[in-house]
């Protein structure tokens, strides 16, 4: 009885005390982490250690003004990562702040929050993220929350893949090189860069394919942003052949000649951090037949007398 008595007393003086033990990353990545996201290695705050509640990862400042209590998780990825999370955070701008800290840049500095999401992306590396809780003049019972972490690669879609999604039927296959930093992704049967987010980079993806007669060829794209921010070239056998900005359902078709083609598609974010990107779909590469062939080598030979 005197054991139950001194720890229920003990609670109410210090909550922080008991169930403040801190979480370790095992613990916090079976609590927190989505199913998907690549390994994390979390370090806790060794004054005020983090705690698993309910599902979520909680603050173990509370109570304690003047007081900060940090969270952080350390991972190392092969190409462009995406991160995504939520939070709550209790209490005024003087009360209590929640920060986050890319890289040892804050990159969010927040109160009075509830269900926030966040997403960042970062090129490939070694990469740490801070959650930093500070409590100010206050002995309140107030305190952050951090779940719902995925922190995910892009891997770009394979040229099969590719071609079962954004090729329409009886269209000539093609062979599809992927960009090495940001590689294309397949979202929602469309083909989307992955340099959103990441100002002064490229995006490139090309497609190779052989015809053995005349071909129509005829694609859609969305661009978001504006001639400031971003923007899309398209080449055709290493000549420009379209250039563009803040596009929506944008149509573009060419004819080509029998032979090997290829056909690369460029998106540049400019000096940005927001989330622009472009998509390409409805992909139409059709044999249009000998006799026009020789029909168009015909007007050329003309054309050229």
């Amino acid at each position: 009885m005197w054991v139950s008595l001194f720890i229920a007393t003990l609670t109410m003086l210090c909550p922080q005390t008991i169930c403040a033990s801190g979480a370790t990353s095992e613990e916090i990545n079976n609590a927190i982490v989505l199913d998907g996201s690549i390994p994390l290695t979390w370090e806790n705050d060794e004054s005020y250690p983090w705690f698993v509640e309910q599902g979520k990862l909680r603050s173990g400042n509370s109570g304690n003004p003047n007081s900060a209590s940090s969270i952080a998780f350390n991972f190392t990825s092969t190409s462009t990562t995406t991160i995504q999370l939520k939070y709550d955070v209790t209490g005024g701008s003087s009360t209590n702040r929640l920060q986050v800290i890319v890289d040892g840049v804050v990159r969010n500095d927040d109160y009075l929050e509830t269900g926030r999401k966040r997403e960042y992306r970062l090129p490939a590396g070694s990469h740490r993220v801070e959650l930093r809780d500070t409590l100010y003049n206050t002995t309140g019972n107030y305190y952050s929350n951090i779940y719902d972490i995925m922190v995910l690669e892009d891997k770009g879609a394979s040229s099969s893949e590719i071609n079962n999604n954004i090729l329409s039927a009886g269209s000539i296959q093609g062979l599809w090189e992927q960009d090495n930093v940001y590689p294309w992704q397949l979202v929602n049967g469309k083909l989307q860069s992955t340099n959103h987010g990441l100002r002064n980079t490229t995006s490139t993806i090309s497609i190779e394919f052989f015809c053995e007669n005349p071909t129509s060829v005829e694609f859609k794209y969305d661009i978001t942003g504006g001639q400031s921010t971003n923007g899309l070239t398209i080449e055709i056998d290493g000549q420009l052949a379209a250039s563009d900005y803040n596009e929506n359902g944008k149509n573009r078709s060419y004819r080509l000649f029998s032979g090997k083609h290829v056909i690369t598609f460029t998106y540049s974010i400019l000096n940005t951090d927001n989330y622009y990107y472009c998509r390409i779909y409805d992909l139409k590469i059709l044999d249009t037949g000998t006799l026009e062939d020789m029909l168009l080598r015909a007007c050329l030979l003309l054309t050229d007398v």
